[in-house]
C-alpha cells in the first residue's frame, strides 16, 4: 500500500532508499553479534546508513576502526541486503564529519573563511557537478 502511494507520488526511489537504510540498521546487530554489549551500543552511534544512490549504500562511520570493521564484513552485509533489495551493488563508508559528500560547507566560515566542500568561496555554484551525482 505504501509502496503504491510512493509510486503514484513519484517518490519510489526515495522510498526505496529509506527502506534500504532502515534495513541496514536492522541487520547490523546480527552482523556484529560477536560484539560485547558495550561495543554494540557504541556501534549504533558510530555506524549509520546515510543515503542510497546508484545502487550504492553510503554508510557514515565515526572512525577508521569502524570503517575497517564494516569493510571486513562488507560481503556479509551486502548478502543480507540483497535478499530484500537485489539491485544493491556496493557499500561505501564515509566519515561522520565528511560534509563534502552532502555538498555542504566543509569548514566553519567564521574560522576558515567561506570555503565550501569544493574548495571555492561560498558564492560559487556546484555547476561543475551533474545532477546525476546527487
Amino acid at each position: 500500500m505504501i509502496t503504491g502511494a510512493a509510486n503514484r507520488w513519484g517518490i519510489s526511489k526515495e522510498f526505496r532508499a529509506v527502506k534500504i537504510c532502515r534495513t541496514f540498521e536492522k541487520i547490523l546487530p546480527d552482523i556484529f553479534k560477536d560484539l560485547s554489549e558495550e561495543q554494540s551500543a557504541a556501534l549504533k552511534e558510530a555506524v549509520q546508513a546515510r543515503f542510497y544512490k546508484k545502487n550504492t549504500l553510503f554508510v557514515s562511520v565515526s572512525g577508521s576502526a569502524w570503517a575497517s570493521e564494516i569493510m571486513m564484513r562488507k560481503h556479509k552485509i551486502l548478502g543480507k541486503l540483497k535478499e530484500e533489495f537485489p539491485l544493491i551493488r556496493e557499500l561505501k563508508t564515509i566519515g561522520m564529519r565528511d560534509d563534502s559528500a552532502y555538498g555542504k560547507r566543509a569548514y566553519d566560515s567564521s574560522t576558515y573563511g567561506a570555503k565550501t566542500a569544493y574548495g571555492s568561496d561560498s558564492s560559487a555554484s556546484r555547476s561543475n557537478i551533474s545532477d546525476d551525482e546527487y
